[in-house]
């Protein structure tokens, strides 16, 4: 797989907003153009049946003058002495004739050059179209082709921006590189039974505290804290389905790690066989392509937002360079073992095994842990503490009214449609999981953006007091007073909630 460094998103976004304006302007020329050859042709049609009408017409007049002068001249014929014949003239009668005969030249002449140019246009016409039906079929048939692959590379890109954001702050993550054939090797897994941070026990001794009622989320938690434990590892933002991957991670070199959790009881140790499923073995390059066109699919229980950006980095990779680790934790003894499937491959190899978590046991006591959520440090708390999601539905919609595209004005209509894909595809996932201000304004100088079009304007937008929605809550409805453009643009867009700050 060939290595690519990414200097600029911002730029990708541009030139598809290019190729779309494009598309329409161009949609609209081929559109306008048709109009007017339609107008041209029917014109001449028209002035051709005008000319034929008046060529009858014309003709009938002079074919009247010539009767009524061979009728004169019938009448002025006469004879001499001598028994010739002496025509008189009559040159009223000659008159009306000549000046019939021209007016119908004159027809006849219009007509043979409404006749040139209908024939002349209609073969122009003809090649036109010939040409614009080989434009409109690429405009309609390659263009949106080509908008969905820079689609699809901006939201793998996006979620590339979004794996390098944690608590700690942004960190650029290195470019898409091949990878050896021993997971092991790339990844560093060996050192996996040392080090167990209190977090980590914390939820094995909760695993515990109540097993029977809560085996499978429990096993997950705990899996992935092990896996967190590892240099370089990270867990990406994710709704984990009920049925599908348990977690997600990258690592140094593998942009896409899935991790597989089982919870056993005491029945001793087995070897490793991972489920069966209708699509493949759990873990199979199969099988993780077909649990990532679920969450690719708006219409399916897996997708999310956050699960739609994992599906698109699984289709740009290919679910055959998508490792897969399986840890197995007995439950009653404490002890885990770790299996990988190694990219090329589709047999488990076991990586670590009787990882003892007796001694980590006693190194702390139970604090709380919330599954629901990522816990976010404490100074993001505090920076957005009155910023909160609220659903589009509770907005009060009569009071907001309604606006047209040319009402934007401070900002465009097309900048806050990106705008708002951002917020959705990199600044709120990345909020979610600890970012900052700051974070933001690293990422923007990593890739050189400027304010203006960087990721810090998205937060400010949306997070920051001075610029975010603001609303106040009457009854049970959110009265808007500050953001209509922004929340009228996102129920357009489909979004069901956005960031606000409820005023009290």
């Amino acid at each position: 797989m060939p290595s690519a460094q990414v200097l600029s998103i911002q730029a990708l976004e541009e030139f598809k907003g290019h190729l779309t304006r494009f598309n329409a302007q161009t949609q609209e020329i081929l559109h306008a153009t048709e109009i007017e050859i339609r107008r041209t042709l029917d014109w001449l049609h028209e002035r051709l049946n005008h000319w034929r009408n008046e060529v009858n017409r014309r003709q009938e007049v002079y074919d009247r003058a010539w009767a009524a002068y061979q009728r004169c001249l019938e009448s002025r014929r006469m004879r001499d002495k001598n028994g010739n014949v002496i025509q008189l003239p009559c040159p009223a009668e000659e008159a009306v004739v000549e000046r019939a005969r021209r007016h119908l030249a004159e027809a006849q002449a219009e007509l043979r050059t409404a006749q040139e140019w209908t024939r002349l246009v209609e073969r122009q016409a003809e090649e036109y179209h010939r040409q614009a039906q080989r434009l409109k079929a690429w405009l309609d048939g390659e263009l949106p082709k080509a908008n969905a692959f820079l689609e699809r590379k901006i939201t793998t890109l996006q979620s590339y921006v979004a794996m390098g954001i944690s608590s700690g702050g942004y960190v650029t993550p290195p470019p898409v590189q091949a990878v050896g054939e021993t997971f092991a090797t790339a990844v560093g897994l060996a050192a996996l039974g040392a080090g167990l941070t209190a977090a980590a026990v914390a939820v094995t001794r909760w695993l515990a505290s109540d097993v029977r009622h809560a085996l499978g989320a429990a096993g997950e938690e705990l899996s992935a804290r092990l896996i967190s434990e590892q240099p370089g590892f990270q867990e990406l933002p994710f709704d984990p389905p009920k049925h599908g991957f348990d977690r997600v991670f990258t690592a140094p070199g593998l942009p896409l790690i899935v991790l597989e959790s089982k919870v056993v009881g005491a029945h001793g140790r087995a070897p490793f066989h991972p489920g069966q499923t209708r699509h493949g073995e759990q873990g199979s390059p199969e099988w993780i392509a077909a649990q990532a066109e679920k969450m690719a699919d708006p219409t399916s229980a897996q997708w999310s937002p956050a699960n739609e950006r994992i599906a698109a980095l699984v289709k740009e990779l290919g679910p055959e360079r998508i490792p897969a680790v399986a840890v197995v934790i007995q439950s009653e003894t404490g002890v885990a073992d770790v299996y990988v499937r190694p990219i090329g491959s589709d047999a488990w190899q076991p990586l670590r095994e009787g990882v003892s978590l007796a001694e980590a046991l006693q190194m702390s006591s139970l604090p709380a842990v919330d599954q629901s959520t990522t816990p976010i440090p404490s100074g993001v708390l505090q920076e957005v503490s009155s910023i909160q999601d609220i659903p589009l539905e509770q907005i009060d919609w009569e009071d907001v009214g309604r606006l047209d595209v040319d009402d934007y004005h401070k900002v465009t209509h097309e900048e806050i449609h990106q705008g708002l894909r951002k917020l959705e595809q990199v600044v709120r996932p990345a909020v979610q999981k600890g970012a900052t201000a700051d974070d933001f304004s690293r990422m923007d100088e990593a890739q050189g953006l400027d304010y203006a079009n960087g990721y810090r304007r998205i937060y400010d937008a949306f997070y920051g007091q001075n610029e975010c929605v603001v609303v106040e809550k009457v009854g049970d409805r959110y009265q808007v007073i500050n953001g209509r453009h922004r929340l009228l643009l996102a129920r357009e867009l489909g979004l069901s909630s956005l960031p606000m700050r409820v005023r009290h």
